[in-house]
């Protein structure tokens, strides 16, 4: 085949090249010849099986060149180690064959190694291997031989067994389930590794220093299953083409290409002839067999060679995919050469200027061939209708698969013809017929279209049905051209029909009335006297609905809830609705016959893309009545009804096509203003659809389904045909709901039977639930609903029944779903539809916990969106709290929502607590002092050890309430529940995410959502952390020995968790141990968990779950744990607990003996205690009298008795016995206490016990073994202390206090709350702060999903200002943490920036990267830290962070710039006529054409990874933009903010008679040339004139409105869904999306300051860094955001502070002399390196100047392509 297509190539230069006038006979010869070879080439089967069967080879299964340190031998059998290897840099060898899919086994024998050390480790592994050491590389999973450890990214925490010499080791792979297994000696170890996902290799690694190593393939043991390529058997695109049929499109390629030359004229003349002889060759055509391979040479005589090389001349020969063939890439458009890669299993395909790997055929499609140049080949009426004749004259019955691919080539051929007008005529005008009866062959294909044929069998349906519809569309294009001298006098002729063809689903034939008797085309076949209109009716003698018995709760739980954020695979629409415009036009403008009316909408509805052309006309308002004449009621009212109610039910069922079934919601409410009582036809067959489906059957279901007859379809009730249509008839008639009784009543018992029902799937039932709480929603929302809810709770209906049983059915489906929750948001739409009915419905049953708070949520979010008063359940605490605080609640008013407070003042209150928070807050001191090792002090200076109390700068200004010392860490409550941690990192126990210290408080963003309340972390081990939330929740995080943590395992947790099986419990205390922890709840019940011999329970096992633990039956109060023992008191203190370990009697028991259940303390029984702490091996209680006592280890003097001895019972400190002691706390091995004298409102502190670290605060290192006062703490009025192993912090806030904080001042931009109260201010901002506290906590239950009934969120996306901002980032950074990739970074790319310097479309950076990076699912770009890897082509930067960085800030540039041919954004209006608003903000685009719109869909997928990177894009863009987004209603003030002039300019033209113009005259006589014709819709215009200027302005500004850049915003919305949870930006406002996305505006230096490092000579005292700070605060905006992207990569800094992931590193460079040097910058490592400059000035200079000029990374290459170009 490659050689005769070579030779055709050769022969097309050469026949070019012949003179005509010599050559005349040697022409006509080879044009001959060429027939010939067409004729036997095309009577072979063009359509043909094609089944690939790929068998792995395995006789050379490792790869010789991908090896290191290994010899591969024995055809790739057999390994052996040639040279010392170490684990960073050991020997490896990778298999040849690519592991995608399917299970695959092979097995190794251990011939040799080095016994009792092992440096052998099996497994697999991904090309290319980035990262060689085996203990953390992410691209290897391995089992190593030494000790059986599983290694991948890290050493896994997973029991194994190793393998030695001798032994047989199996590794099995089963991509299907994304799990590795081993076996060892036959025997299976267990699962070792799941989740594998990707292509994956076989791997040998070994890393020992010898080379003794050698392992072998056991060839039995491997084995591969064959692969089978999908079976595609089609006559066009199949998935290869044979090569006969590859030769014949050579050929004709050749002829068409001639056809343009000096060739054409003789071409012509043949095509001509051929067509003349058509009739006749096609009678002597016989089919051969066709699964013959060749059949004997045609002859001219026989004519069919000639047929057949007319035919594919004209029509051209469908060209399917073979080796060596052109194809596309059906998502990047790029040409490629096509190759099966046999051994690999996959298809390759060869790019320029690289080669890239396809996995799936699906992703390529064919290039057509070119169309044929026929602009002279014109035929006479008689040779178009022997063309004709061929398509239209097979019988159906006789067809063979021969005929019709004759039938295929004759309907191309002939849409070539009819391109021509005068070959169309000859088509339009019916021939002569010898029984006086004529047909028009448009008809004839009308018959051909709808009757059964192979032809139909062979060919998709919507191919045959294209080429009618092509048909259509040259008739309407053409018809208006034809002049009254035509033969086409009345253009109706070509429809109009003497008889009327057989209906394909009927055995009798139509009568010829058809404008009465259409209706029975739509009867049951079966029963011919039922009508079309009695279907709709149900049965009065059925019982519809599930019944009483068939409603289990048990049985309707969905327990198989997809994930609803998962995005869902958008269908892709092949045909453009634009083809049938035209023919539309042409029916609404020439057909007005009543009969010829009825006949093409009845005989349309059999016909795919006839009915998709009524859908164009019924699915759009008319400009006039006169503008659809085809619904004309004044005649055949009922059988029009009839027809059209079935057209809607065709379109509802699917059976039109998806875009048809797209307009049916406009198409229903157009049809239902021109005929009203078609929609009670139609309501009532959706209500008896939903009864009956509720009553069927699956089986019954599923087999209407597969019903082949549009009849059949439309007279069976249909839960599918109801389900479409519902949507449609509410919207239209939504009035009707509201004053219509007996609708709502039908529609609601219908929609609760289908809820109900155990025959419906999980899906449908889901959908019911939905489609039933919105309908129920939007009937309550009128004024008188109490008749309703009377019918509606009556047991005797289905919505009754449903009602009775809802807790239940709730109950158990939120069992099922909060079991699984996982990384979702929200609960199933089924969950929340029931969660909705229940709220609307009074029940008797209590409900649960989740569904009360979502009730009281619910009503609170509807109250503030609609202005209501509040219920009384949700004010009562803060009218308690009002009143104990002296406050005359009736006159404050701060719960008046229609008069004191609208949603306005509600925003700037809720805005300023969010931009000023401290104004809210109650000012604090924290004081600080010991050790600092790890920052856990958070002070500025270096300095690891503080023997003196210091000022907390950092701490004080997050005004805590609480501070909690742990192991070498600090965790800070704010007054606003939120928690920062510093210190340590190490096993998690920040509860940050990572084992990272850090020497700067960081806000635990996991917990943003949740107010918390106390905080306990222990003092000793490895460090683990207790919370508890104002709802009373549990949490833990940090390490998990022994179970200590709750969650029923030993693992660590990076982030905090909620522990399940605390999730009903109220907790009001919590404490540490070292491996154990305890809690208290509400009702004084007792939990421990951890560490066996500790946890009270005497069990032979550790505690991974919280278990209670009993006291006597007494109620525990108070809690304390230590290093191995643990104290309780009761409720009321008069009673004292102790069980653990008794060593130096810490148990106050007047022993050393342990006791592993609670033992009382009679030492202290009575004394009313209020305070008690352990140290790691002592105690401390404060009674309620003020006085401290002691006992245990006493060390180091801890227990301050004067003396190092211990303590077997509890004792009085006398040195403090004449104070009030206030507050105690221990360390490790020291306690600070604070007390009052009597006779002082002044505190003072007190120390004593272990020093070394300074903790006492005393100013040295020596212990102290009596408290001894802190002289210099003693007037600083502190209220608490907390201390951690080592370090002690205290601060100046009471536990309680009599009187809230009031704001002092409202700032001045706050100008709505000027006259209001500090205590009004202050209760209505409590009040808005437990409204979000309540909406975060029951949100799972609240339907905000984009595009749905706005009823269904009960107005909270109207709240969404109302919401704490960081609750919202929490939930989101929690998605977005649970949907990373188990990669730090994604696919890498090469950007050439050489080429996108050169401003050609497609070439920019952005279009680069869209290009190579995945599309559409974007998924894989959610890798946890980059979304892609970036190579500069030519460039020798490697990406580490910088080059990434610097690729998105090009990006940018690239986005907004006016000379970027790909630019998606422009200067607004207002920018370019500078006035107005927004001069310096871009909007969006407009985009250039359909295939524009991948670069804004990357774009929102650009977006989406800048937030989840947390890299802020430098972009400027207008409020507007982010407004539209959202999916927020733009205003015209909005329009204004961008397009001051246009406003200005319609705002004149409204009220134009104001300024004299008061006619048309004077109205033209305007400069009315840039005001053209708006476009309403396909073929409608709108123009300006006189009389019509405000309809015009109108629609004008609904446009700019409501649809600019409407289906760009769309394909950015779908990019963004590829990397976040739509769902939940209904939620955010645009300020904060933009400030997610883009950052913070300003570039806060004090920010960056507080995280920096110095290293070299530089720290923070020096001249050259102060300089350096100096000149960055004197810079202007542009030069911050230039140095910015020098040392770092990014324009700007995250909004949060917290983001900054890396810190800022000034480094000093030893350059010589240093004033010559430019600073230089390490982009990766967020670093700059700053000679040791003479002066500032110089700094400045040299600084601004590499800045400004040296904004790329490693541009040497370019700048050599530069000099060589000049």
């Amino acid at each position: 085949l490659k050689d005769r297509i070579m030779g055709l190539r050769f022969l097309e230069v050469i026949l070019l090249s012949w003179k005509f006038a010599q050559n005349r006979t040697r022409i006509a010869q080879t044009l001959q010849e060429f027939c010939r070879i067409l004729a036997r080439n095309l009577s072979l089967p063009l359509i043909r099986e094609t089944v690939f069967t790929v068998t792995a080879n395995y006789t050379a299964i490792f790869d010789k060149s991908y090896c290191k340190s290994v010899s591969v031998e024995d055809d790739g059998l057999s390994f052996t180690q040639t040279e010392a290897a170490r684990i960073n840099t050991p020997g490896y060898a990778f298999g040849m064959v690519p592991i995608i899919e399917g299970v695959h086994r092979w097995e190794f024998q251990i011939l040799n190694d080095a016994v009792d050390d092992e440096t052998l480790c099996i497994g697999i592994g991904c090309k290319p291997l980035r990262e060689t050491s085996f203990e953390n590389s992410s691209d290897l999973w391995l089992l190593r031989g030494y000790n059986g450890k599983l290694y991948h990214t890290t050493e896994l925490r997973k029991e194994y067994e190793g393998f030695t010499i001798q032994d047989r080791v199996a590794v099995e792979v089963d991509m299907n389930t994304g799990k590795v297994t081993y076996y060892k000696n036959g025997r299976s170890l267990g699962v070792a590794f799941e989740n594998i996902t990707g292509t994956v290799f076989p791997v040998v690694l070994f890393y020992g220093g010898s080379t003794r190593a050698r392992v072998s393939i056991v060839e039995s043991g491997c084995s591969i299953p064959s692969k089978t390529v999908t079976e595609l058997k089609s006559l066009v695109d199949s998935l290869a083409a044979p090569p006969h049929a590859a030769f014949c499109e050579e050929i004709v390629y050749l002829l068409r290409r001639l056809h343009g030359t000096c060739w054409g004229r003789l071409i012509n003349q043949f095509l001509t002839t051929q067509c003349r002889l058509l009739p006749s060759s096609y009678e002597k055509f016989k089919a051969p067999d066709i699964h013959a391979m060749y059949v004997p040479p045609l002859t001219k005589s026989t004519g069919q060679g000639d047929l057949f090389a007319a035919l594919s001349i004209l029509g051209g020969v469908e060209n399917g995919f073979r080796h060596g063939g052109r194809v596309l890439h059906a998502t990047y458009g790029i040409g490629c050469a096509l190759a099966f890669n046999v051994v690999s299993h996959s298809v390759l395909v060869h790019y320029e200027p690289s080669r890239v790997k396809i996995e799936y055929a699906k992703f390529l499609r064919a290039i057509p061939t070119d169309p044929f140049q026929s602009s002279k080949l014109i035929l006479s009426r008689h040779e178009i209708h022997s063309l004709a004749s061929i398509i239209t004259r097979i019988s159906p019955e006789e067809t063979t698969l021969q005929q019709s691919q004759i039938q295929l080539l004759a309907m191309k051929s002939l849409n070539v013809l009819i391109s021509e007008k005068e070959n169309l005529a000859s088509v339009l005008q019916p021939p002569p017929s010898s029984d006086g009866k004529s047909r028009s062959f448009i008809a004839s294909l009308l018959d051909l279209a709808v009757s059964p044929s192979s032809l139909k069998v062979l060919m998709q349906r919507d191919d045959l049905e294209r080429i009618v519809t092509l048909l259509y569309k040259h008739v309407a294009t053409h018809i208006s051209s034809f002049g009254s001298e035509s033969d086409l006098k009345d253009p109706k002729r070509a429809f109009i029909v003497t008889s009327i063809p057989e209906d394909p689903d009927s055995e009798q034939p139509l009568t010829p009335d058809c404008s009465a008797k259409l209706e029975t085309w739509f009867v049951d076949p079966t029963s011919q006297s039922t009508t079309a209109a009695s279907m709709w009716k149900p049965s009065n003698d059925e019982t519809l609905g599930p019944s009483e018995e068939e409603i289990n709760p048990t049985s309707l739980v969905i327990k198989n809830i997809s994930d609803d954020l998962e995005i869902e695979e958008k269908q892709i629409e092949t045909m453009s609705s634009a083809n049938f415009r035209d023919f539309a036009q042409f029916l609404i403008q020439n057909v007005q016959h009543k009969e010829t009316q009825l006949f093409l909408l009845a005989r349309s509805l059999q016909i795919q893309y006839a009915r998709n052309t009524l859908v164009q006309i019924f699915s759009r308002k008319p400009m006039n009545s006169n503008d659809h004449p085809l619904v004309d009621f004044s005649g055949e009212k009922e059988e029009m009804m009839i027809q059209l109610a079935c057209l809607v039910r065709i379109v509802a069922s699917g059976r039109a096509g998806e875009s048809c079934k797209e307009k049916l919601n406009e198409m229903v409410c157009y049809l239902l203003d021109c005929h009203p009582s078609l929609a009670k036809l139609l309501m009532e067959q959706c209500v008896n659809g939903f009864l009956r489906s509720a009553k069927t059957p699956n089986d019954q279901e599923n087999t209407e389904k597969g019903k082949s007859s549009d009849a059949e379809a439309i007279i069976s009730p249909s839960f599918t045909l109801s389900q479409a249509l519902l949507p449609s008839l509410i919207k239209q008639d939504a009035q009707s709901l509201q004053t219509n009784d007996t609708w709502k009543r039908e529609l609601v018992d219908a929609l609760a039977a289908c809820v109900c029902s155990i025959h419906l799937s999980n899906k449908q039932r889901s959908w019911a639930t939905l489609h039933l709480s919105s309908l129920c929603l939007q009937i309550f929302s009128a004024s008188n609903t109490e008749e309703f809810i009377t019918w509606a709770t009556n047991s005797q209906s289905h919505i009754g029944k449903l009602i009775s049983r809802l807790s239940e059915l709730i109950h158990q489906q939120f069992q099922v779903e909060s079991a699984n929750f996982g990384e979702k948001i929200f609960f199933s739409v089924y969950l929340q539809s029931l969660a909705t009915i229940y709220y609307l419905f009074p029940h008797e049953i209590s409900p649960s916990p989740e569904i009360k708070s979502y009730c009281l949520a619910t009503s609170v979010v509807r109250s503030l969106a609609s202005r209501e008063p509040f219920c009384d359940d949700f004010v009562a605490d803060i009218r308690k709290l009002a009143v104990q605080s002296g406050e005359d609640v009736e006159k404050l008013g701060y719960e008046d929502n229609q008069k004191l407070w609208d949603l306005p003042m509600d925003q700037e209150l809720s805005s300023w607590r969010t931009d000023h928070p401290n104004d809210w807050k109650r000012p604090v001191s924290v004081y600080s002092f010991g050790c600092n090792s790890y920052g856990q002090l958070t002070h500025e200076e270096d300095d690891e050890m503080l023997t003196n109390p210091i000022h907390a700068p950092v701490m004080s200004q997050l005004c805590p309430t609480m501070v909690c010392g742990g192991n070498a860490c600090t965790f800070v409550v704010t007054q606003d529940g939120l928690v920062y941690a510093s210190g340590k990192g190490d096993y998690m126990r920040l509860g940050l995410g990572s084992t990272d210290n850090s020497t700067s408080l960081k806000l635990l963003r996991s917990l943003q959502a949740i107010r918390i309340t106390k905080v306990a972390a222990s003092k000793g081990s490895y460090g683990h952390a207790l919370a508890i939330d104002s709802q009373g929740h549990l949490w833990s995080w940090g390490d998990g020995d022994h179970g200590k943590l709750g969650h029923g395992n030993a693992e660590q947790q990076k982030y905090p968790k909620q522990i399940e099986s605390m999730k009903r419990k109220k907790i009001e205390e919590i404490a540490c141990g070292y491996t154990f922890s305890m809690c208290v709840t509400r009702n004084g019940k007792l939990f421990t968990w951890g560490e066996r011999p500790w946890t009270g329970h005497n069990v032979p096992d550790d505690l991974t779950v919280p278990t209670l633990l009993s006291l006597d039956g007494q109620k525990a109060g108070l809690i304390a744990c230590g290093q191995s023992h643990s104290i309780v008191t009761t409720s009321d203190g008069n009673s004292i607990f102790a069980f653990g370990d008794g060593a130096n009697g810490k148990l106050g028991i007047s022993s050393d003996e342990s006791h592993f259940t609670p033992h009382k303390i009679q030492a202290l029984r009575d004394f009313g205690i209020t305070k008690v702490d352990i140290g790691s091996d002592f105690n401390m209680a404060i009674t309620s009298s003020g006085k401290v006592y002691s006992w245990g280890c006493g060390a180091f003097g801890t227990l301050g008795h004067g003396d190092c001895n211990d303590r077997l019972v509890p004792t009085i400190i006398y040195a403090l016995e004449e104070y009030q002691t206030e507050d105690i706390s221990c360390g490790a091995g020291h306690v600070v206490a604070i007390v009052r004298t009597s006779a002082s409102e002044e505190t003072e502190i007190f120390s004593w016990g272990q020093n070394e670290q300074g903790q006492l605060g005393q100013g040295n290192n020596t212990a102290t073994v009596t408290p001894k006062r802190i002289p210099s703490l003693s007037s600083k009025n502190l209220q608490q202390v907390c201390t951690g192993s080592h370090h002690t912090i205290l601060w100046s806030m009471k536990k309680k206090h009599s009187q809230p904080y009031y704001p002092a001042l409202v700032p001045t931009k706050y100008g709505r709350l000027q006259h209001k109260t500090p205590p009004e201010l202050f209760f209505r901002a409590h009040l808005l702060q437990k409204f979000s506290e309540l909406v975060y906590e029951a949100l799972p239950f609240f339907n905000i999903r984009p595009n749905q009934d706005l009823h269904l969120s009960h107005g909270l996306d109207t709240l969404r200002s109302l919401l704490q901002t960081p609750g919202k980032i929490s939930l989101l950074r929690s998605w977005v943490s649970h949907t990373n990739i188990d990669r730090d970074v994604g696919p890498t790319i090469i950007l050439n920036r050489y080429s996108a310097r050169k401003g050609e479309p497609g070439e920019t950076l952005f279009a680069q990267a869209a290009k190579q990076l995945p599309q559409p699912d974007a998924r894989p770009l959610r890798a946890s830290k980059r979304a892609w890897k970036v190579q500069f082509a030519g460039e020798g930067a490697d990406d580490v962070g910088g080059p990434y960085n610097e690729s998105v800030s090009e990006m940018c540039l690239e986005l907004q710039s006016p000379g970027s041919p790909d630019a998606l954004f422009k200067l607004s209006q207002n920018g370019r006529n500078r006035e107005g608003d927004n001069q310096d903000r871009y909007v969006l685009r407009p985009a250039k054409s359909q295939n524009a719109l991948k670069l804004y869909r990357f774009f929102g997928v650009f977006m989406g990874v800048s937030i989840r990177t947390k890299n802020p894009l430098r972009l400027f863009l207008a409020p507007i933009f982010w407004k539209r987004l959202l999916r927020i209603h733009v205003t015209l003030e909005d329009l204004a903010s961008v397009d001051k002039a246009f406003v200005t300019t319609f705002r004149y033209l409204m009220n134009i008679d104001q300024y004299g113009i008061v006619d048309e005259e004077s109205f033209n006589l305007l400069p009315l040339e840039p005001f053209k014709p708006l476009q309403l819709g396909p073929n409608v215009e709108l123009p300006l004139t006189f009389h019509n200027r405000k309809e015009y302005v109108k629609k004008a500004i609904e446009l700019h409105l409501d649809n600019a850049c409407k289906e760009e915003f769309k394909a950015i919305r779908e990019g963004m869904e590829q990397m976040l949870p739509l769902s939940l930006f209904s939620l955010f406002t645009p300020e904060e999306t933009e400030n997610l996305v883009c950052g913070a505006p300003v570039i806060d230096w004090e920010v960056l300051k507080v995280n920096t490092m110095y290293k070299g000579t530089f720290s923070e005292s020096s001249k050259q860094s102060k300089w350096l700070w100096e000149v960055l605060e004197n810079m202007q905006a542009e030069d911050r955001a230039n140095f910015l992207r020098f040392v770092w990569g990014h324009t700007r800094l995250p909004a949060d502070p917290a983001d900054i992931k890396q810190q800022f590193i000034i480094q000093s460079s030893n350059s010589s002399p240093p004033d010559n040097y430019l600073p230089s910058a390490q982009t990766c490592f967020f670093k700059v390196v700053l000679p040791l400059y003479s002066s500032k000035e110089i700094l400045r200079e040299k600084l601004t100047y590499a800045i400004r000029f040296c904004k790329t990374i490693d541009t040497d290459d370019y700048a050599r392509h530069e000099i060589a170009e000049d």
